[in-house]
Order: C-alpha cells, then sequence, then structure tokens
C-alpha cells in the first residue's frame, strides 16, 4: 500500500513539473509550480525530513509563487 503512495505521489509531481515547463500562460504555470512544490512537501515528510519539507513548503509554495 505504502509502494503504491509513494508511485501515485511521485507521478503527480513528475507531470505537475512537466506542465510548469510547457504551459505558456503564467497564471496557470504558477498555479502547477505550487502543487508541484506541495507535491515535493510531502515527499520530504514521507522521507522522514521534516525541517526540508517546511523549507520547501515555505519556500517553494509560499515565496516564489
Amino acid at each position: 500500500m505504502q509502494l503504491l503512495l509513494y508511485g501515485v505521489l511521485l507521478t503527480f509531481v513528475v507531470f505537475a513539473a512537466l506542465a510548469v515547463a510547457f504551459l505558456r500562460d503564467i497564471l496557470s504555470a504558477i498555479i502547477a509550480f505550487a502543487g508541484f512544490s506541495f507535491g515535493v512537501a510531502i515527499v520530504y515528510i514521507l522521507l522522514r525530513a521534516p525541517d526540508v519539507a517546511l523549507t520547501e513548503a515555505a519556500v517553494g509554495a509560499g515565496v516564489t509563487t
């Protein structure tokens, strides 16, 4: 079950990164980047690195977008 969760989450992160790269509309790209950053923060939580996850969530989703 946990392996399925990792697979779904990593697939989401890859597709969000591709969406950021290929979207032409700046607002859509920003929203996709916020989703990417949130996904990566969840990956860091699952890897038991809460300090890195908090930094990623604050910088990636908060400050950058």
